[in-house]
Protein backbone atom coordinates (compact mmCIF):
# COMPACT_ATOMS: atom_id res chain seq x y z
CA UNK A 1 0.00 0.00 0.00
CA UNK A 2 2.70 2.37 0.67
CA UNK A 3 4.43 1.90 -2.90
CA UNK A 4 1.31 2.82 -4.18
CA UNK A 5 0.49 5.60 -2.22
CA UNK A 6 4.25 7.25 -2.45
CA UNK A 7 3.77 9.94 0.52
CA UNK A 8 6.00 12.71 1.10
CA UNK A 9 6.19 11.98 4.87
CA UNK A 10 5.49 8.80 6.89
CA UNK A 11 4.37 9.21 10.89
CA UNK A 12 5.07 6.28 13.23
CA UNK A 13 4.65 5.91 16.52
CA UNK A 14 7.43 4.16 18.16
CA UNK A 15 7.31 2.18 21.91
CA UNK A 16 10.08 2.00 24.28
CA UNK A 17 10.93 -1.70 23.74
CA UNK A 18 10.61 -2.06 20.08
CA UNK A 19 12.36 1.39 18.95
CA UNK A 20 15.52 0.22 17.91
CA UNK A 21 13.44 -2.61 15.55
CA UNK A 22 10.71 -0.03 14.25
CA UNK A 23 13.80 1.76 13.79
CA UNK A 24 16.15 -0.28 11.45
CA UNK A 25 14.01 -2.50 10.25
CA UNK A 26 10.64 -1.12 9.35
CA UNK A 27 11.79 2.50 8.75
CA UNK A 28 14.48 1.55 6.73
CA UNK A 29 12.09 -1.10 4.44
CA UNK A 30 9.66 2.08 4.42
CA UNK A 31 12.56 4.50 2.82
CA UNK A 32 13.63 1.32 0.97
CA UNK A 33 10.39 0.99 -0.79
CA UNK A 34 9.52 5.30 -1.20
CA UNK A 35 12.90 6.28 -1.10
CA UNK A 36 11.96 9.99 -1.22
CA UNK A 37 9.85 10.23 1.50
CA UNK A 38 10.43 11.46 5.11
CA UNK A 39 9.64 9.51 8.12
CA UNK A 40 8.46 11.21 11.18
CA UNK A 41 8.35 9.72 14.31
CA UNK A 42 6.59 10.34 17.62
CA UNK A 43 7.20 8.99 21.03
CA UNK A 44 8.31 8.42 24.29
CA UNK A 45 11.58 7.92 23.75
CA UNK A 46 12.06 10.63 20.92
CA UNK A 47 11.28 13.18 23.67
CA UNK A 48 13.54 11.32 26.66
CA UNK A 49 16.34 10.17 24.75
CA UNK A 50 16.73 12.60 21.14
CA UNK A 51 19.75 10.99 20.13
CA UNK A 52 18.05 7.92 18.98
CA UNK A 53 16.67 10.48 16.11
CA UNK A 54 18.79 9.01 12.94
CA UNK A 55 18.74 7.57 9.58
CA UNK A 56 16.16 6.47 8.46
CA UNK A 57 14.39 8.46 11.26
CA UNK A 58 14.52 12.19 9.78
CA UNK A 59 12.28 14.09 12.28
CA UNK A 60 10.91 13.09 15.80
CA UNK A 61 7.81 15.16 17.45
CA UNK A 62 8.40 15.71 21.37
CA UNK A 63 4.80 15.98 23.19
CA UNK A 64 1.35 16.37 21.49
CA UNK A 65 1.60 16.45 17.53
CA UNK A 66 -1.36 18.40 16.37
CA UNK A 67 0.08 21.97 16.18
CA UNK A 68 3.46 20.51 14.72
CA UNK A 69 2.11 17.96 11.79
CA UNK A 70 0.58 21.19 9.63
CA UNK A 71 3.82 22.65 9.69
CA UNK A 72 6.21 19.88 8.73
CA UNK A 73 3.91 18.66 5.92
CA UNK A 74 3.99 22.58 4.68
CA UNK A 75 7.51 21.82 4.71
CA UNK A 76 8.31 25.16 6.63
CA UNK A 77 11.81 25.98 7.97
CA UNK A 78 12.83 22.87 10.85
CA UNK A 79 14.28 25.92 12.96
CA UNK A 80 11.04 27.66 12.86
CA UNK A 81 8.99 24.64 13.77
CA UNK A 82 8.81 23.90 18.06
CA UNK A 83 8.47 20.89 19.40
CA UNK A 84 10.50 18.88 17.06
CA UNK A 85 14.04 17.05 17.25
CA UNK A 86 15.96 16.34 14.08
CA UNK A 87 20.34 16.62 12.67
CA UNK A 88 21.75 19.47 11.16
CA UNK A 89 25.06 18.45 10.10
CA UNK A 90 24.86 15.59 11.95
CA UNK A 91 24.08 17.43 15.56
CA UNK A 92 20.99 16.81 17.05
CA UNK A 93 18.90 20.08 17.20
CA UNK A 94 16.02 19.88 19.80
CA UNK A 95 13.31 22.95 19.69
CA UNK A 96 12.35 22.69 23.37
CA UNK A 97 8.89 24.67 23.16
CA UNK A 98 6.23 22.03 23.42
CA UNK A 99 2.83 23.19 21.19
CA UNK A 100 0.31 21.69 23.87
CA UNK A 101 -3.74 21.85 23.33
CA UNK A 102 -5.95 23.59 25.48
CA UNK A 103 -9.16 21.91 26.84
CA UNK A 104 -10.85 24.05 24.34
CA UNK A 105 -9.03 23.01 21.63
CA UNK A 106 -9.27 19.51 22.78
CA UNK A 107 -13.00 19.67 22.09
CA UNK A 108 -12.65 21.20 18.94
CA UNK A 109 -10.95 18.16 17.62
CA UNK A 110 -12.77 16.13 15.33
CA UNK A 111 -13.73 12.59 15.92
CA UNK A 112 -11.00 9.98 13.82
CA UNK A 113 -11.75 8.50 11.13
CA UNK A 114 -11.85 5.23 11.24
CA UNK A 115 -12.54 4.05 7.55
CA UNK A 116 -9.12 5.02 6.58
CA UNK A 117 -8.03 1.83 8.91
CA UNK A 118 -8.86 -1.86 8.50
CA UNK A 119 -10.85 -1.03 11.96
CA UNK A 120 -12.63 -4.27 12.22
CA UNK A 121 -9.60 -6.04 13.23
CA UNK A 122 -8.48 -3.46 15.76
CA UNK A 123 -8.45 -5.80 19.24
CA UNK A 124 -7.95 -5.66 23.40
CA UNK A 125 -7.69 -9.25 23.40
CA UNK A 126 -8.17 -10.37 26.38
CA UNK A 127 -9.39 -7.30 28.59
CA UNK A 128 -12.05 -6.74 25.66
CA UNK A 129 -13.57 -10.15 23.65
CA UNK A 130 -15.59 -9.00 21.23
CA UNK A 131 -14.09 -6.61 18.48
CA UNK A 132 -14.09 -4.23 17.08
CA UNK A 133 -12.23 -1.96 20.21
CA UNK A 134 -11.62 1.95 19.57
CA UNK A 135 -9.09 3.74 21.85
CA UNK A 136 -10.20 7.03 23.19
CA UNK A 137 -8.14 9.83 25.04
CA UNK A 138 -10.91 11.96 27.45
CA UNK A 139 -8.08 13.75 28.60
CA UNK A 140 -4.00 14.41 28.60
CA UNK A 141 -1.60 15.36 30.81
CA UNK A 142 -0.64 14.15 34.44
CA UNK A 143 0.34 16.16 37.72
CA UNK A 144 1.68 13.21 39.57
CA UNK A 145 5.62 13.29 37.45
CA UNK A 146 6.31 9.42 38.48
CA UNK A 147 9.81 8.99 37.83
CA UNK A 148 8.81 5.73 35.58
CA UNK A 149 6.59 7.15 33.88
CA UNK A 150 6.33 9.00 30.57
CA UNK A 151 3.33 10.93 30.14
CA UNK A 152 4.55 14.31 31.86
CA UNK A 153 7.12 14.14 29.44
CA UNK A 154 4.74 14.11 26.61
CA UNK A 155 1.41 15.69 27.75
CA UNK A 156 3.11 18.06 30.23
CA UNK A 157 1.90 18.14 33.91
CA UNK A 158 -0.98 19.91 33.42
CA UNK A 159 -4.46 17.97 33.13
CA UNK A 160 -6.58 18.75 30.47
CA UNK A 161 -10.05 17.17 30.40
CA UNK A 162 -12.67 17.20 27.93
CA UNK A 163 -16.36 17.20 28.78
CA UNK A 164 -18.38 14.57 30.07
CA UNK A 165 -20.82 15.38 27.31
CA UNK A 166 -18.17 15.42 24.56
CA UNK A 167 -16.53 11.78 25.63
CA UNK A 168 -20.08 10.22 25.50
CA UNK A 169 -20.95 12.40 22.08
CA UNK A 170 -17.47 10.03 20.73
CA UNK A 171 -18.61 6.78 22.40
CA UNK A 172 -22.08 7.14 20.26
CA UNK A 173 -20.10 8.40 17.46
CA UNK A 174 -18.20 5.00 17.54
CA UNK A 175 -20.99 2.75 18.49
CA UNK A 176 -23.34 3.90 15.97
CA UNK A 177 -21.64 4.91 13.30
CA UNK A 178 -18.76 2.21 12.87
CA UNK A 179 -20.07 -0.69 15.21
CA UNK A 180 -17.57 -0.88 17.39
CA UNK A 181 -18.20 -3.51 20.65
CA UNK A 182 -15.28 -2.00 23.24
CA UNK A 183 -13.68 1.31 24.02
CA UNK A 184 -10.45 0.96 25.77
CA UNK A 185 -9.67 4.92 27.43
CA UNK A 186 -6.02 5.46 27.21
CA UNK A 187 -5.36 8.45 29.49
CA UNK A 188 -2.95 8.89 32.07
CA UNK A 189 -5.70 9.91 35.02
CA UNK A 190 -8.95 9.21 33.65
CA UNK A 191 -10.43 9.48 37.24
CA UNK A 192 -8.55 12.41 38.29
CA UNK A 193 -11.81 14.47 38.67
CA UNK A 194 -14.69 12.37 39.90
CA UNK A 195 -17.37 14.74 39.10
CA UNK A 196 -16.56 14.15 35.18
CA UNK A 197 -15.78 10.53 35.44
CA UNK A 198 -19.35 10.21 37.67
CA UNK A 199 -21.45 12.58 35.15
CA UNK A 200 -19.66 10.19 32.20
CA UNK A 201 -20.89 6.97 33.38
CA UNK A 202 -24.33 8.42 34.23
CA UNK A 203 -24.74 9.60 30.48
CA UNK A 204 -23.90 6.09 29.18
CA UNK A 205 -26.03 4.43 31.61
Amino acid sequence: EIRSFKPDYVFMAVSSSEILFERDMVAKRIKQEVPGCKIVTVGDMITTLPDLIKQPFDIGISGEVEKVVAGICENKNLSDIPGIVYRKNDKIVVNQKKLLLTKEELEELPFPKWELFDYKKFTYYPLIFKKPVATMLTSRGCPFKCYYCSYSQNMGCAWRARSAENVVEEMEHNSLKYGFKGISIRDPVFSLDYARTEKIAELVV
